[in-house]
């Protein structure tokens, strides 16, 4: 289904990538990398000046960059793009496509430096072919800073991709600072994450950093191997996720970003209307700036900036010209066009402009319309034909001829369908009329409806995939790992359906970034971001920390006198998600008969008991221990389970003497044979097991 983008996120997707289309993710980005004859060395992208680098990247990569397109909601920002710190801006981009190292980037706003520390560029078969950097000693340990100071980011991101055979043992650190120049021996003291083997493969790796009130960051590859194994890096990546990508001041009589050039113009119009201080600077806001009187912005034709018709919720009689005249000035054809609840594109409680029959055919005309505020306009509407004839839009300026801009697909529909007309090409025009007509000689054979002109809107003719972030994660502690299980499918526009675009956003290392089954390790909350063309969708999964699940073996227990069968009774519980199981009984000195692998053992002889259960998620588990105590008649010293004078005599052999408690005669655990033990034998002289 056609969709439109805000004026703003329009704006913004110009003003902040190529074109109309912008890379959408970095995932896609690798895929389309130019081969070394097309770019030589690093695409070094600066943004002191905003989107600057389009001219200069349309010129180097225009082949590839044509291929790219944007998500408008990519990684952990959704909604407003650029001004709204939301947007990411791609500020360095390292391809090693040549043979003398990465290349430093200094704009006077920001800085990327290296510490190469005896890293070499190869070639490179794994990562998109070409060269890539590799370290192959443990005294290897590359340093990348980016410098921000002064700019006020708040966030950034390094991605880059990476392959190795046999496990280096190279760990990801890195720390924020306030240093103002490059360290090649920073104290780093936080680790993102270790790189793991890939059997050759190419995986992504993508880190956020929040630099809390840090100006520059560290990060290091640290190969920690005492060994030659090697590790390629490949097609780094920074990019700014809240700064960098401010829009130029525009001309107060220019729809645009929030504000405008002209700060007394902009107060007065903001103090009455803060929309356009805050969200954006639109057709209405400059309209405004003549209505409040807080500047001169030309009588603009007296055509109207806005046209919007859903054509009401209840029954009028007459031509629409006559019920709507704030919005149509003119109808033509014998009759009509009127408005019914019958066409597909209404029912009862929505009403809909349909066409009387004849020829020539039924009309209407809107009143003239300005177009000289925006600088991208779209139309959106819905329409109906039970017939294959009609209907069409057509367009007039400066009160010329109507020329045809839009006719209806010549096979009937079955239901009502919404669709959206670029006049971008008209834009800056001021005396504009378009007319809307049946375009058959059948009453009711078509039918319009929620006809809505958005003067900086952009027409979106795809339609969104189905995305599933996969159901809610856990792991182990630190160092735990998890694997997500995201979904895309659907979609139409672009590579759609079946070739949507996606990323994953979060917080930590995502490594397999540019696939559905990511591995992470941090805790939080994970996106998974799709887009066929510009139509974007995204679904959150949630990472939890834990510990393993609550865990008791149940209270100690005695052995029937004489022995036999009891049973244990071990619960567990408390897992962040999933179930908890896995359960396991163990002893040393005990003897399990059954149910070793449930809530309840049964067991039959006297010793300690450890039970054990995991959380089968996260893989988490923890134990927790019961004692079986032998079932013994008090007052048998000897195991015989009666009381007579063989009891009496141990009492009395070991009279006075200090003993390990609780052994032999000692009948009262405190290590002592005497009078107390002896009592105990003389009251329970006789007994023995029922």
């Amino acid at each position: 289904m056609p969709l439109r983008s805000s004026a703003t996120a329009a704006r913004s997707a110009f003003a902040c990538w190529i074109g109309s289309k912008r890379p959408r993710t970095v995932s896609s980005l690798f895929r389309h990398l130019p081969r070394a004859d097309r770019i030589q060395g690093s695409v070094i992208i600066p943004v002191t000046e905003p989107c600057s680098w389009r001219e200069r990247v349309r010129s180097t990569v225009a082949p590839v960059i044509r291929l790219l397109v944007v998500s408008l909601a990519w990684l952990p920002f959704v909604g407003d793009v650029c001004a709204q710190e939301e947007e990411p801006c791609l500020l360095y981009f390292e391809l090693f496509d040549g043979f003398g190292g990465p290349s430093d980037y200094d704009d006077g706003a920001f800085q990327v430096q290296w510490c190469e520390d005896g890293a070499t560029v190869t070639s490179n078969s794994f990562c998109n072919a070409g060269n890539a950097w590799k370290l192959d000693s443990s005294s290897e340990d590359p340093v990348l800073w980016l410098n921000v100071a002064g700019q006020g980011c708040t966030q950034v991101r390094l991605t880059f991709q990476f392959s190795q055979f046999s496990d280096t043992g190279t760990i990801l650190r890195y720390d924020t600072s306030f240093d103002t120049a490059l360290d090649c021996n920073p104290s780093l003291t936080q680790v993102a994450g270790a790189l793991s083997v890939t059997g050759g493969q190419c995986v992504t790796a993508i880190h956020t950093v929040n630099l809390n009130g840090a100006t520059s960051v560290y990060w290091q590859w640290d190969h920690g191997n005492p060994s030659t194994n090697a590790i390629l890096i490949d097609n780094v990546i920074i990019e700014l996720l809240d700064c960098g990508c401010a829009e130029p001041a525009h001309d107060c009589c220019e729809a645009g970003a929030p504000g405008c050039a002209d700060q007394v113009v902009q107060d007065c119009v903001c103090l009455v209307d803060p929309f356009c201080c805050e969200v954006e600077w639109d057709a209405q806001c400059v309209a405004e700036v003549q209505d409040f009187g807080c500047g001169d912005c030309g009588l603009m034709g007296g055509c109207d900036l806005e046209f919007e018709a859903d054509f009401g919720t209840f029954f009028q009689s007459g031509r629409v010209c006559d019920i709507f005249p704030d919005l149509f000035e003119f109808c033509e054809g014998a009759s009509g066009p009127f408005v019914s609840s019958s066409p597909q594109c209404a029912g009862v409680g929505d009403y809909a402009m349909t066409f009387a029959s004849g020829f020539p055919y039924s009309a209407a005309t809107t009143k003239c319309l300005d177009f000289s505020a925006a600088a991208t306009i779209s139309l959106e509407f819905a329409y109906s034909k039970p017939s294959t004839l009609g209907p069409r839009i057509e367009i007039s300026f400066d009160d010329g001829p109507f020329a045809t801009i839009w006719t209806a697909p010549f096979s009937a529909t079955a239901m009502c369908e919404t669709t959206c007309v670029d006049l971008t090409p008209y834009a800056g025009l001021t005396n504009v009329r378009l007319k809307f007509s049946s375009g058959g000689v059948s009453p009711g054979a078509a039918a319009f409806d929620d006809i809505e002109l958005i003067q900086g809107g952009v027409c979106l003719n795809c339609e969104a995939p189905l995305v599933d972030a996969g159901p809610d994660r856990a792991i182990c502690g630190l160092g735990g790992a998890a694997q997500l299980s995201g979904s895309v499918s659907g979609g139409d526009g672009g590579t759609c359906p079946g070739g949507a675009t996606f990323a994953w956003s979060g917080p930590g290392v995502i490594l397999g970034g540019d696939t559905l089954t990511p591995t992470v390790n941090q805790p939080g909350t994970y996106t998974l971001s799709a887009a066929c063309d510009q139509c974007v969708a995204e679904d959150t999964v949630f990472v939890a920390a834990e510990n393993g699940p609550v865990v008791d073996a149940g209270p100690d227990m005695a052995l029937p006198c004489g022995g036999g069968l009891i049973q244990l009774s071990g619960s567990a519980s408390g897992c962040a998600v999933g179930d908890t199981g896995a359960y396991q009984w163990t002893t040393l000195d005990g003897n399990i008969v059954t149910g070793v692998n449930t809530l309840g053992a049964r067991v039959d002889a006297p010793g300690t008991y450890t039970f054990q259960a995991t959380c089968i998620e996260s893989g988490c588990f923890r134990q927790d221990t019961v004692q079986v105590l032998p079932g013994d008649v008090p007052g048998d010293t000897d195991g015989s389970n009666t009381v007579d004078f063989d009891d009496l005599n141990a009492v009395l052999l070991a009279w006075g003497q200090t003993v390990t408690p609780g052994t032999g005669p000692d009948l009262t655990d405190d290590g002592l044979v005497d009078f107390d033990d002896l009592n105990v034998v003389l009251s329970n002289w006789g007994g023995a097991c029922p």
